[in-house]
């Protein structure tokens, strides 16, 4: 495997904290509240992804082609994707609860 260095001038990193997402842009060397308020809860849905809640967000995903960010929303057992053109978020998947059947 060949080892490639990172370019940092054009490196955007998304970062899962408790209860929100931040993007780090390393081009502009500044950092933007992505998605959730600070608040480990459970709202926002079919509107900007700031004013969601979100708690215990683990692991992101990006289509390139859908134009979308899906984060796992663990602590609220669900899906929610992000519209990266309108920043609206939505819950595609999961009731809220963690019971399968």
């Amino acid at each position: 495997m060949e080892n490639k260095s990172v370019n940092m001038q054009t490196l955007t990193v998304l970062l899962l904290i408790a209860s929100y997402v931040v993007c780090l842009d390393f081009s502009k060397s500044t950092q933007q509240l992505f998605a959730g308020n600070y608040t480990a809860l459970f709202s926002g849905d079919n509107g900007l992804a700031i004013n969601a809640t979100l708690k215990n967000p683990k692991a992101l995903a990006i289509h390139k082609k859908m134009n979308m960010l899906f984060i796992a929303d663990s602590g609220n057992h669900r899906i929610r994707a992000v519209n990266l053109t309108t920043n609206i978020i939505t819950t595609i998947a999961g009731t809220g609860t963690n019971k399968i059947c």
